[in-house]
């Protein structure tokens, strides 16, 4: 019977946090790359400080799939590098991590160093985008409109722009009506003239 409390806890923690991200792409002006940045950075300080290891042992995979536990993964490797080898184990720690990758602001600086270096590094951009070791690329980041929030509010302003336009229509159809028997009314008054 435990076993189902760690699935519980899995999805309700791993879906926490990305409801979490979901609402800051929503309601928020920040992108999904300063989003990324700031879960890796929180998983970062919650792992340093020692509180992301007793959300594992609660969530599992739920805690550590996030970008969040990329994050924890980062301090926890630095940690032992430093347990390791001292203060200089701190540069390596995130060396043996990353290993080949580099993260880069966007797809024009990825394809810039992947030509000076002849695509030996895997480039990551803020976006999303990837430039794989050997020169293959991959990847690309999400629209900010295509959260479920965003397209409601979406969808919530194309109906009341239908509202106004239906109300201007039936103004104009109005308006049109109205002219209609104005040209109607004249017509007859100068047929009459000139009927005399």
């Amino acid at each position: 019977m435990d076993w189902i409390w760690n699935y519980i806890w899995a999805f309700a923690v791993g879906g926490a946090l990305c409801v979490i991200a979901q609402l800051l792409i929503d309601l928020t002006r920040l992108t999904p790359a300063r989003i990324l940045v700031l879960y890796v950075v929180a998983g970062v300080i919650l792992g340093a400080v020692g509180l992301y290891e007793p959300l594992i042992k609660l969530a599992g995979a739920g805690a550590t799939t996030p970008l969040t536990g990329f994050g924890y993964l980062i301090s926890k490797g630095v940690r032992e590098a430093v347990d390791e080898q001292g203060l200089l184990g701190a540069l390596t720690g995130v060396e043996n991590l990353l290993g080949n990758v580099c993260v880069v602001e966007d797809m024009d600086s990825a394809l810039s160093i992947a030509r000076r270096f002849k695509n030996r590094f895997r480039l990551v951009t803020l976006d999303g985008q990837v430039i794989n070791a050997g020169g293959s690329m991959t990847g690309g980041s999400v629209s900010r409109s295509m959260g479920l929030l965003s397209r409601k509010g979406e969808l919530e302003q194309l109906r009341a722009q239908a509202d106004q336009l239906e109300a201007k229509a039936a103004e104009a159809a109005k308006e049109a009506e109205n002219q209609r028997q104005r040209a109607a009314a004249e017509e007859a008054a100068l047929l009459a003239v000139q009927s005399e």
